[in-house]
């Protein structure tokens, strides 16, 4: 049925919670313990688009109702604090401390978080047709933003000065993804072609670092995620599968054995993605002695070898992730395309957590000192609110009555008067006291 569609899924700044729109509303999940704990949720209006500011009340969204109008909520009280409407439609939308930043056809708007007073407009032509755009969540406020539909070039604007610092000529093709660190001196991208991830220093923008996600199969990257400390990238993509990078650089012993060693080099679809038995270490010495010597007489090659150069100097996947593939039409799973992921370190050990537009939550576990195939441990069915995967039953209840949300709300008790984003506001509008513990709980610091 159309209202168990998802329309959009995605984690807040923090990866403390999971937030999922579709025709019902909007909900938002929490992971604990390796369970899935629904928290909040307004079973209303139509969402398409949704976004929370860390574990605070302060919620903005966008209803398939009305797709150019952006909704500032406030989850605590029931109230619509605000609404902006665009003369397009809203393409995405992000949030941090300081700003709302919100990407349509003809431009990306700025908002100061407080007040939703716009402070800038940053014109783009042509048009960003996906909406892609970082915004860090640090109190350095910088976004980064594709210059064309056409090129790889990425623009890094810094908010506080209100100024481009940098362009980055980051990829041959068009731009596919872009994602900051959480303290935003790193910027990940990656293209259309889906093969080379690439690292560039903020707000340098030099190169420091490429990682390779396979060789033989391209793919359409939808996510880029480090985790809070800046010790892995995750990387979502239309496959079947999740890959995790790892970012240590100073122990090359220890990063050779996590990209070759524990990496097969031949299979169909990840060429070098696919764990094998560490005994066969043939094809490993064989990759690592090829890439040496390459390197080695890198200034004595032509172009097309020094290609070949820097494939070989590119970082392997550190861990993978595989998501299981079932037929739902009998209560059971299909591999989702369109996926969202975060690697994220609990109290019992590092998860790669992926959320799917089809309405799953999986859970995987794995070695952050060996990596390797990660362990899918539950799967959770965010439209039947069940389990249909648990790795350990015993510590699992019966959570059909559990897993009903625990708090409900009714939309749009309070609604002031909305204003075009074209215009300057003359609003009467209070301002958002961000750290006021009896206007929002509190945002946990990183």
């Amino acid at each position: 049925m159309q209202t168990n569609n998802v329309n959009f899924i995605g984690f807040n700044q923090d990866f403390q919670s999971i937030l999922m729109g579709n025709f019902n509303g909007y909900m938002i999940y929490g992971i604990e313990m390796d369970e899935v704990v629904p928290k909040e949720s307004n079973k209303i209006i139509p969402i398409m688009k949704v976004g929370r500011l860390y574990n605070s009340s302060l919620v903005v969204f966008v209803s398939t109702d009305d797709p150019r109008k952006l909704t500032l909520f406030h989850h605590k009280r029931n109230a619509v604090i605000i609404e902006v409407k665009f003369s397009n439609s809203i393409l995405s939308v992000k949030l941090n401390r300081k700003v709302v930043v919100v990407c349509t056809e003809d431009g990306i708007y700025i908002y100061d978080t407080e007040n939703m007073k716009r402070k800038h407009k940053v014109e783009i032509a042509p048009s960003n047709r996906h909406g892609i755009f970082a915004l860090s969540t640090s109190d350095f406020s910088v976004l980064a933003y594709p210059s064309t539909n056409m090129t790889g070039n990425v623009h890094v604007f810094n908010i506080a000065e209100m100024k481009n610092v940098v362009i980055i000529e980051a990829h041959q093709g068009a731009i596919a993804a872009l994602e900051f660190n959480q303290i935003s001196d790193c910027l990940a991208t990656a293209s259309d072609k889906g093969t080379v991830i690439r690292l560039f220093k903020i707000p340098s923008g030099d190169k420091f670092g490429e990682f390779r996600r396979g060789f033989a199969r391209c793919a359409t990257i939808s996510c880029l995620s480090f985790s809070l400390d800046s010790q892995f990238l995750l990387v979502c993509s239309n496959t079947e599968t999740v890959h995790v990078f790892s970012m240590a650089q100073g122990d090359k012993d220890v990063c050779n054995r996590h990209s070759i060693s524990n990496f097969n080099i031949g299979t169909k679809d990840e060429m070098i993605c696919s764990p094998i038995n560490s005994d066969n270490s043939y094809g490993s010495y064989w990759i690592n002695y090829v890439g040496s010597a390459l390197k080695a007489t890198s200034s004595f090659l032509p172009y097309p070898a020094l290609q070949m150069t820097e494939i070989f100097s590119q970082d392997r996947c550190f861990s993978v992730a595989r998501l299981p593939n079932l037929d739902q039409s009998t209560n059971h799973l299909k591999n989702s395309l369109r996926k969202v992921g975060a690697v994220i370190k609990y109290d019992n050990g590092w998860r790669i957590v992926v959320a799917t537009f089809d309405g799953f939550i999986h859970i995987f576990k794995f070695d952050c000192d060996l990596g390797g195939e990660a362990e899918l441990l539950k799967t959770y069915d965010l439209i039947n609110e069940k389990y249909i995967i648990k790795s350990n039953p015993s510590s699992i209840q019966d959570n059909k009555s559990k897993d009903s949300l625990t708090k409900q709300s009714n939309f749009g008790l309070l609604r002031p008067k909305s204003f075009s984003s074209d215009e300057p506001s003359n609003l009467q509008f209070n301002n958002l006291d961000i750290a006021d513990e009896n206007e929002f709980p509190p945002i946990q610091k990183l």
